[in-house]
């Protein structure tokens, strides 16, 4: 409403072009109570007579809506001299029409949002996602020979723009930045593709998008028109005809995957001098580029520590009373583990452990506005329509980092399988690239076998599946039990961006419906050392099968009288065996090695 305000939009009752709202116009007699100095634009009816509406602005008026919910308690028609015109732009799937976008357009002033009604004309699309709708206007194709030219645009009017011009086009519907799942593109692939998209971020961004789901099913002829390049509607908006438009469309240039390969190092070098610095999101442990794993054996935690990291990012508290948060974020869990009624406790122990009252309708607020959370609704990343939700949601409320508890319960992809792995994987980082959204998934060891099989403790290498999957983790924490009994729980980080923490022990104390979580300093490998030794030298001797009697170390970690994961012991008795302080006297059942002090 800040363009100059046309004599058409004021009120005149000598024009017949009263106030909607009082029934005034300007030319009525000062003093009356009856004159009324407003306008409308678009949706929106400015009326200097009634109070009930927005503030008063500038104009000495006050603001009301048209032909919706008004601030004033009612809802206003739209004044027969200011009629709006309604669009409809019907999505059409194997010739019936699934979906309907429409668009109000006004004599003058803003546009309305524009919104979706589904087949049956019902506001909405009763639960479906924009993105696994058909592209707008394929209809068409069918009529077309393989091989002709089709423009791909962000939206509908855009698309009609060029087909009244006798361009071939068809057009995104989910708004930019984001566009439609692959399997919309595959009515493409019999013709030639030019991506044309709207020169600001969110349509480059957009025109990028479409390009890479037309590389994702492989499409060969793609082009595109560069950055810099006017958005359709305005180039055709100024009186271009059709042979301006063909010729203009001549200077798109191939796609990435059709250019060659690489760029010169000292281009690369300054185009990517400008890049944002990487940030830590958690000091030591979490950086802006660290998407990773929460991985280990069952029971051991990580669930509940994945709701208390999520909060400390979220409320900007310090994680373990060691590592620090420097900005708050927004966090979105997706928590498939656990049944609501545990969650909800978990929650409001972890809160009051933080110092805060669950129950405390502020700090709800507050929590609505920073840590968003999704349970038990069978949430998969095999199904395009929730991949799709997670892409609005990452899109409306951005979050920083996306939490998914846990793998096995949001793919039923056989993990070990490279191909499905690799799919999975990519089902994360495609939208980490396109927002710069991080994941931290939950997954579990594989499993291990009985007869006194230990793990290495080697972190990402023992994640269940694929190796791939190892790999990926760039930012991630691995759980380890330091006794089989329980209690503590040793903690290794993995990071390719920076030096990782050493490991420490985390601690998880409940008192009074509180829940808190610490990290506490394991013992130096010195002190380790001494107490193995002293251990083998005083407890009870098991009895041997073969050899002498001596103890086990599943004996030593069975006294609970070391702070050491299983991994951790073995690794310091290996040591004292290399420096000839212990040796294995005997073996005991299942060839149990039994150790005694040289």
């Amino acid at each position: 409403m800040s363009a100059p305000v046309t004599n058409d939009q004021r009120y005149s009752s000598r024009e017949n072009r009263p106030c909607p709202i009082c029934g005034g116009g300007a030319d009525d007699p000062r003093g009356e109570g009856v004159r009324c100095i407003g306008y409308v634009s678009g949706s929106w009816a400015r009326c200097s007579r009634v109070e009930n509406g927005r503030p008063m602005s500038d104009e000495q008026t006050y603001t009301h809506r048209l032909l919706r919910d008004c601030p004033c308690g009612k809802t206003h028609p739209e004044p027969t001299w200011w009629r709006s015109r309604i669009t409809k732009f019907n999505y059409v799937e194997n010739d019936i029409i699934v979906g309907t976008h429409m668009r109000r357009d006004w004599p003058m002033g803003p546009k309305d949002p524009m919104w979706w009604i589904d087949a049956n004309g019902k506001p909405g699309l009763n639960g479906r996602a924009a993105a696994t709708f058909p592209l707008y206007g394929t209809e068409i194709l069918v009529s077309l020979p393989k091989g002709t030219t089709i423009v791909l645009v962000e939206g509908e009017k855009k698309r009609d723009m060029l087909l009244a011009l006798g361009v071939a086009a068809v057009a995104t519907g989910t708004g930019a930045p984001g566009t439609h799942e692959a399997e919309a593109f595959k009515v493409l692939l019999d013709y030639n593709v030019i991506c044309w998209g709207d020169d600001n971020d969110v349509g480059r961004q957009q025109r990028r998008a479409n390009s890479a789901r037309l590389q994702e099913i492989g499409h060969a002829n793609v082009k595109e028109l560069s950055d810099g390049t006017p958005a359709p509607d305005d180039y055709i908006a100024a009186n271009r005809e059709a042979e301006q438009v063909l010729a203009f469309l001549d200077q798109a240039v191939p796609i990435g995957g059709a250019r060659g390969l690489g760029q010169g190092l000292g281009t690369f070098l300054a185009e990517s001098a400008n890049l944002p610095p990487l940030v830590d999101y958690i000091v030591g442990i979490l950086s802006s580029e660290g998407s990773g794993w929460l991985g280990g054996e069952e029971k051991l935690g990580k669930s509940y520590y994945m709701l208390y990291e999520a909060l400390c990012l979220a409320l900007r508290r310090m994680v373990l009373g060691k590592f620090e948060v420097p900005v708050r974020r927004r966090v979105l869990v997706i928590e498939e583990e656990d049944p609501p009624r545990r969650v909800r406790d978990r929650v409001n122990a972890l809160l009051r452990g933080l110092d805060l009252d669950p129950d405390d309708q502020a700090v709800r607020d507050d929590l609505d506005q920073w840590f968003r959370i999704e349970v038990w609704s069978s949430f998969t990343l095999d199904d395009a329509g929730w991949r799709a939700k997670l892409d609005q949601t990452i899109q409306t409320f951005k979050p920083d980092v996306v939490y998914l508890d846990a793998v096995r319960k949001v793919t039923a992809l056989n993990l070990s399988k490279p191909e499905d792995a690799q799919t999975f994987l990519d089902r994360l980082d495609t939208p980490r690239r396109q927002y710069g959204t991080l994941f931290r998934v939950l997954h579990h060891y594989r499993k291990v076998g009985g007869g006194g099989a230990f793990r290495a403790g080697r972190g990402s290498q023992e994640i269940a599946g694929s190796n791939k999957l190892g790999a990926w983790g760039e930012d991630s924490l691995f759980f380890e039990p330091v006794t089989r009994a329980g209690g503590e729980v040793r903690i290794t980080v993995q990071r390719k961006d920076g030096e990782p923490p050493a490991p420490f022990l985390i601690a998880l104390t409940e008192e009074g419906g509180r829940v808190t979580l610490t990290a506490k300093t394991e013992q130096s490998t010195g002190l380790i050392e001494t107490q193995v030794l002293n251990l083998i030298a005083t407890m009870p001797k098991e009895p041997a099968e073969t050899g002498q009697p001596g103890v086990s170390i599943a004996g030593m970690l069975a006294a609970g009288r070391i702070a050491a994961s299983e991994s951790v012991v073995r690794r310091t008795v290996r040591s004292l065996e290399a420096g000839k302080k212990v040796a294995e006297v005997g073996r005991a059942d299942k060839q149990k090695k039994l150790y005694g002090v040289i």
